[in-house]
């Protein structure tokens, strides 16, 4: 004769089966609300700034595509900034190389204040035999 548990005439083996489904779809719902989590941790904010990087990346291939960086003047880098520049940016860009005594600096306003994210992208070019850096900041308005 079976033993009675809880007083049920067939044993235990609906209450293991219940038992089982519960802790499986406990653990499944852990699982979900986990993933929901950690997918909406991935924000927009990340992907703006990696649209920032890019569109500094692109200013300076442009500008060593139409001479402005190789061209080693403030003034036409400036202009070729600003040009090139979305509207809702700032950016300051600085060429260093082995022909010049100190760092070229173009830059479209003041620096940015304590808390701003600031993307920094370079891009190396040559002019005359010799090698430069140019490398860009920029950061929102």
């Amino acid at each position: 004769m079976k033993k009675l548990f809880y007083g049920l005439r067939y044993g235990s083996k609906g209450f293991v089966f219940t038992l089982d489904i519960a802790l499986a779809v406990f653990i499944l719902m852990g699982f979900l609300v986990v993933s929901a989590f950690y997918i909406s941790r991935t924000n927009e904010e990340s992907l703006s700034h990696i649209q920032m990087e890019r569109t500094g990346s692109d200013i300076l291939a442009v500008m060593v595509y139409n001479g402005a960086l190789e061209s080693l003047s403030v003034d036409t880098m400036k202009t070729s900034l600003n040009m090139l520049l979305p509207p809702n940016y700032h950016a300051r860009i600085k060429i260093t190389g082995e022909a010049l005594s100190g760092p070229l600096m173009a830059e479209t306003s003041l620096l940015p204040s304590q808390n701003e994210f600031i993307v920094a992208s370079e891009r190396a070019f040559l002019k005359e035999g010799r090698f430069y850096k140019a490398k860009i900041y920029m950061w929102l308005k």
